[in-house]
């Protein structure tokens, strides 16, 4: 049977489609991974070849977590290097979606390119199945995220038993650069490391860095891959397999699942998770009957610890988070690609300036005009994932906030009702509205963090007291409802270096000293010092029975998914007013790009 391409504008659901896309004309593009302003966002490159996506990653190339390819490599490999979707039958019918080859057994194949996703799907009557693939980034968001939602489908009319594993043949560890990949890719296997496989959430890393110098570091980033089986209604996490011989046996071809397609049963409980280059494929094992479906919806991306990645998936209890992150991620798109409307006779031409102008939103950023002392100056703002301070004209920054005074009625009306300093006030305004800071602190507020010994004591004339404060201050300062007194231990040592016992003291003998000073419970603490090694799990463990919050050093912005024994928060070291306003402007720079 001959299969052509077909290619149309289908206005109904405004998308671009190719029917029988693997044998048409080669076509590449990016799929938006815009993450909105609280989100990380990522690159991601597709063809119609294979199941489309195959290179994405954060960054630039150095920090993929498909490998990138440059165009013409990645037509001929996305069918054997990007996603799979491994099928058997019955026990005893293998089948693999999306394959040319299928198209020569009575097989039909589409790809819909929309704004903000893309989807693809193949049936199959011959052996009655019916798959589905729809892509899209997952927006607002504290990790960068691509989701894979499959479904398969019997069309047939009687019921199958159906065994599958569908994910990556091969997935990078962070840490991995592109030079690396393409030049001493099994040298640099030496490096690689898996853990959280038990939370079947496994994190892909180097275990330190690989580079040629006298320090060698600890990398804690990672990329990871975890899926959910929502057939049946039954929502629960896959198992995940990530050890390629498991799947593909001692062939290093990658063209079929050998082993997965001749064993009996697929043994999953002792993979090797170090010094190898790990595949990530989510298994499960359903029976459908005629017409049902089973579906896995699939998150694979990067995070910067195993705490923030366990978090956000703790947090998805159901599919209903799928699809709400789907029309999310709708709505960021629709709010770039609205401003730029065209209107005329022809709809397919106001549709292609949409893309032609998110096309360019994506390579040059989001232009906006701001007008100041009769002028106007447009900037450009470009969403990435470091944001750096040196790079920030503050004079037109402090102009900007002007700008933000006039595009929130209400702002002016908190600021005089706080009557307090003004940049306070700007960043209580902004950040009490947006949907996710803070969401841990039951309001917003300054923040104290003391010592028990930086508290001054009268009978003891050696101290240096200039910058402590007397009991009194203390007590006066609680009774300021726009403070928030919290504990910092005894004497201010890292608490990482101290025994369990040693480290309670400190903790506890803090907090009982403010409480009996201030009358009130004291529920905060934050860590002496606060960096990555100056606090321990056994620190987080003893916070956690003394206290409802506990902050770090670690300067970052807290999002829903934050631990709640690890916030993160901006250090402001003692100034006047003047540099004390440039560290509040550098914050909210930091927080809304």
């Amino acid at each position: 049977m001959q299969a052509n391409p077909k290619y149309y504008y289908d206005e109904k659901t405004n998308s671009f489609c190719i029917e029988n896309y693997q044998i048409s004309k080669p076509f590449s593009s990016f799929l938006p991974g815009i993450a909105g302003i609280f989100g990380i966002p990522l690159w991601c490159f597709y063809v119609n070849r294979g199941q489309c996506i195959v290179s994405f990653g954060i960054k630039n190339k150095d920090g993929a977590i498909l490998e990138f390819l440059p165009a013409d490599r990645a037509y001929r490999l996305a069918s054997t290097h990007g996603f799979r979707t491994f099928l058997k039958l019955n026990k005893n019918l293998f089948y693999e979606p999306f394959q040319t080859e299928n198209l020569m057994s009575f097989a039909k194949s589409k790809m819909a390119v929309f704004a903000d996703y893309i989807k693809i799907c193949e049936e199959n009557p011959s052996i009655g199945i019916k798959a589905e693939v729809k892509y899209y980034t997952l927006a607002n968001k504290n990790v960068a995220s691509l989701v894979r939602e499959l479904k398969i489908i019997n069309v047939s009319e009687k019921p199958m038993d159906i065994e599958v594993l569908d994910g990556l043949a091969l997935i990078v560890p962070y840490g991995k650069n592109d030079f690396a990949l393409k030049n001493m890719s099994r040298t640099a296997e030496a490096w690689n490391f898996v853990e959280n496989l038990d939370k079947k959430a496994p994190y892909f890393r180097f275990h330190s860095s690989s580079e040629d110098t006298t320090e060698v570091v600890e990398i804690k980033e990672g990329n990871f891959f975890v899926s959910f089986d929502n057939t049946h209604g039954i929502f629960e996490r896959c198992d995940i397999v990530i050890d390629p011989k498991i799947v593909f046996g001692i062939s290093s071809e990658l063209v079929k699942p050998y082993e997965f397609i001749f064993s009996d049963r697929l043994d999953i409980s002792n993979q090797v998770f170090a010094n190898k280059t790990c595949c990530a494929f989510a298994y499960t094992k359903r029976t459908l009957k005629p017409h049902d479906a089973l579906s896995i919806y699939s998150i694979i991306g990067h995070a910067k610890s195993v705490d923030e990645l366990n978090h956000l998936v703790d947090s998805i209890d159901s599919a209903e988070f799928f699809d709400r992150a789907f029309e999310e991620n709708k709505a960021v798109i629709n709010a770039i690609i609205e401003k730029n409307t065209i209107v005329t006779s022809d709809k397919k031409l106001d549709e292609y300036a949409k893309m032609c102008y998110l096309d360019n939103i994506l390579r040059g950023g989001v232009p906006f005009t701001i007008e100041y002392d009769n002028k106007k100056k447009l900037i450009k703002v470009i969403i990435t994932e470091d944001n750096d301070f040196s790079k920030l004209d503050f004079d037109l920054y402090y102009k900007f906030r002007k700008v933000i005074f006039e595009q929130i009625p209400f702002a002016k009306e908190e600021i005089f009702r706080l009557k307090k300093n003004e940049f306070f006030a700007l960043a209580y305004v902004l950040i009490k509205y947006s949907p996710e800071p803070y969401r841990y602190l039951e309001n917003l507020k300054q923040f104290f963090m003391v010592e028990h010994n930086k508290i001054k004591d009268e009978k003891n004339s050696n101290q240096d007291t200039s910058l402590f404060m007397t009991e009194d201050d203390v007590f006066e300062l609680s009774l300021n409802e726009n403070f928030l007194i919290g504990a910092h231990t005894e004497t201010h040592r890292v608490l990482s270096v101290l025994d369990r016992r040693e480290q309670e003291y400190e903790i506890l003998q803090s907090k009982n000293v403010l409480q009996k000073i201030t009358g009130r419970e004291i529920f905060c603490f934050a860590y002496p010092f606060g960096l990555e090694g100056d606090f321990s799990e056994i620190t987080q463990e003893i916070c956690k029975k003394y206290f409802k919050y506990s902050f770090t050093g670690i300067k970052r912005v807290c999002s829903i998914f934050t631990p709640r024994h690890k916030i993160p928060r901006f250090y402001v070291p003692n100034c006047d007013g003047e540099v004390f306003e440039r560290k509040i402007f550098e914050f909210l720079y930091y927080l809304f790009s």
